[in-house]
């Protein structure tokens, strides 16, 4: 924290234009609302973005992060398109995760991603910094719209997406959703082979595709014996996993379901 606001106060008392050509990220992002105006909520009290941040500082230093944040808040309103206002808004983030506000966090580091790409690219360590920050919120927050959301800005290459999807597809099947959560497992599988998530969501998507099938289809015979071949080609890909004991179980559940629903069909 007290690095950025060093960062800032290097800066020299002209504004510098911030542009929104380009996104930090690797997909399409809607462009926000700028965010500018004095109202009295965001009314500077210094006459600079330097005097402002300087008044933004004494309160943060002085056991006063709220109205520190308010302070940098109104940077970003004043002069909205200047780097200032992208340092300001970088800092408030930081200030809400301090506070374990990770629901608003989130809703001003995807502001800084929409708003700012441009400066975000010329900083691979400012990025990162937002991606990662992004990444705790979501978790902290554990919300399949929180997840959906960080996972619209954060590239899919970036060390966290895997676990970012994964708990999004425990969101998902925490709603009994079991069709959906089994894509989203087998999306983790396909995209990360080589990252200790595959063989999670791999066995996850088993747990899917069986559960499913005593919950939503329960006289379907077809749908068993898929899910039987699912457990099947999990136990031959991951012979030294850690869940094999469970899909063995999973096994002689599904066979004597089948065989049930044989039996009394036949009755029939």
């Amino acid at each position: 924290m007290a690095a950025m606001f060093a960062v800032f106060a290097c800066l020299t008392g002209a504004t510098t234009a911030v542009t929104t050509t380009s996104s930090s990220s690797d997909k399409e992002v809607e462009k926000p609302a700028i965010r500018r105006g004095t109202s009295w909520f965001h009314r500077p009290v210094g006459a600079t973005p330097q005097a402002q941040w300087s008044y933004a500082t004494n309160l943060y230093h002085t056991g006063h992060p709220i109205k520190a944040g308010r302070a940098l808040q109104a940077i970003v309103y004043a002069w909205p398109d200047t780097t200032n206002a992208m340092l300001a808004q970088l800092e408030y983030g930081r200030i809400l995760m301090k506070r374990r506000k990770f629901e608003s966090a989130i809703e001003e580091y995807t502001y800084i991603l929409e708003r700012y790409p441009d400066f975000l690219n010329d900083s691979a360590d400012l990025t990162e910094e937002v991606w990662r920050n992004l990444y705790v919120a979501a978790t902290n927050n554990d919300a399949e719209a929180t997840y959906e959301t960080a996972l619209k800005y954060i590239p899919a290459r970036w060390t966290g997406t895997p676990d970012l999807r994964l708990r999004l597809a425990w969101t998902i099947e925490d709603d009994a959703d079991y069709a959906g959560a089994g894509m989203e497992y087998l999306k983790v599988q396909s995209r990360y082979p080589e990252t200790p998530q595959a063989e999670i969501a791999a066995f996850a998507a088993c747990r899917c595709s069986v559960n499913g099938c005593f919950d939503d289809t329960p006289r379907d015979e077809d749908n068993f014996k898929a899910a039987y071949e699912m457990v099947v080609k999990f136990i031959d890909q991951y012979p030294d996993s850690t869940n094999r004991v469970s899909a063995v179980a999973m096994l002689e559940r599904v066979k004597r379901e089948v065989e049930s629903v044989a039996i009394s069909d036949a009755a029939i």
